[in-house]
């Protein structure tokens, strides 16, 4: 009888509900982008070993052109821009709203001064000019003027990785251009992940 007292209360008693807990910091910067789940899955049917390893070595050749003329490198959204005097052969001047700084000395709101665009050479991913636009979070490498070093010398931050256009009718903004999980980007960009930049400009 007892036995049977005792089954009847567990069996009036709720039932434990686990709580889902939410991802550590560290299992979060664990999982793989969608883009590094692409590759390691080898969706990318249309990658080309041999040309985006040609991509890398540029654009890390890019980046130490870059470190080497900086005086600050940064990271910041951009909330506005205009021409100086209306017209775009004065360049850019970009207002930026700073979330961290790299290298140097440069405020939480800074204007950067962008030189206009140089030719573009077809065939040479680094002359494409590239696209501006309020919202967009940039990393950017300006010298002691607050001039980017280049015309060029600004990437788009999307997704964890940096992102340049390997031409001027590529615009500037590849999560909505394409779907990543099944095309290969390289075709249109130059990337590779910030967590790289960071490592490769701290050992310069």
């Amino acid at each position: 009888m007892l036995w049977m007292l005792m089954g009847a209360a567990s069996a009036s008693e709720p039932a434990v509900v686990e709580t889902p807990t939410e991802p550590t910091v560290a299992e979060t910067l664990a999982t793989p982008s969608l883009l590094e789940e692409a590759r390691l899955s080898r969706l990318w049917l249309t990658s080309d070993d041999a040309e985006i390893a040609q991509d890398a070595a540029l654009l890390q050749q890019t980046l130490d052109e870059y470190s080497a003329h900086a005086e600050n490198v940064f990271i910041g959204e951009v909330v506005n821009m205009y021409h100086p005097g209306g017209h775009a052969i004065n360049g850019t001047q970009v207002n930026i709203v700073v979330s961290e700084v790299i290298r140097g000395e440069v405020s939480s709101v800074t204007e950067i001064h962008v030189p206009p665009p140089g030719g573009y050479v077809d065939g040479v991913p680094d002359t494409a000019p590239i696209a501006i636009m309020p919202g967009f979070q940039m990393l950017v490498f300006t010298n002691a003027d607050g001039e980017t070093v280049t015309s060029n010398a600004m990437f788009l931050i999307d997704g964890g990785f940096i992102w340049r256009n390997k031409a001027p009718d590529v615009f500037l903004n590849p999560r909505n251009l394409r779907d990543w999980d099944l095309v290969d980007p390289s075709r249109d960009y130059l990337f590779t992940s910030l967590t790289a930049v960071r490592q490769q400009l701290a050992s310069r």
